[in-house]
């Protein structure tokens, strides 16, 4: 089965979301890929998702939760700098480096936050891929996403932000990173 769109993305910026909103299209996206291969936009149709730094490390952290066996559920401050030390394998900031060739490749940029939010990403996607809008009930279908890593709620940075991680996440460079990305916490 030949695909018709491909969705990349930094892992948990919304990947599976993306998927589940190309499905609800009637396209055949490829499963997910975490690739800083941006040249895959010049022959491909790629749709890219991005999200906000933040909320990338606090959903690795839910999601490690999830899947270590008898860990708690917490969200420690040790947790966010572990994580964002060792971001599957890398630093938060080096991964965050190794995707910018996306943001100006040849692919669909799509912002996960306006993805859940509004209608007219799915429009955008639509176009960009050839086939009809989303009705306003495909587009509902979209919230809650059911997909393998969804939780039962958003990630939101500020209920567990702390000043040992900000100054961390300041140190390294991730305020220009967010700011790069449209996003700015000062």
């Amino acid at each position: 089965m030949k695909s018709d769109v491909m969705v990349i993305g930094i892992p948990k910026s919304g990947n599976n979301v993306l998927e589940k909103a190309c499905y609800l299209l009637g396209l055949k996206p490829t499963h997910h890929k975490h690739t800083t291969d941006w040249h895959l936009a010049e022959k491909n149709k790629v749709v890219y998702i991005y999200r906000n730094p933040r909320n990338v490390l606090l959903s690795a952290v839910r999601y490690q939760n999830e899947q270590v066996r008898d860990s708690t559920k917490d969200i420690s401050p040790d947790k966010l700098r572990d994580m964002f030390y060792d971001f599957f394998n890398c630093s938060l900031p080096y991964v965050f480096r190794a995707y910018e060739g996306w943001m100006t490749s040849n692919a669909l940029i799509i912002r996960f936050e306006d993805l859940i939010s509004d209608k007219d990403c799915m429009d955008k996607i639509a176009d960009y891929c050839g086939v009809e809008k989303p009705s306003y009930e495909t587009f509902k279908g979209l919230y809650g996403a059911k997909t393998p890593t969804w939780s039962g709620k958003l990630s939101d940075w500020q209920e567990v932000w702390c000043p040992e991680i900000d100054k961390i996440w300041k140190d390294e460079g991730m305020l220009e990173i967010e700011q790069s990305l449209g996003y700015f916490n000062g």
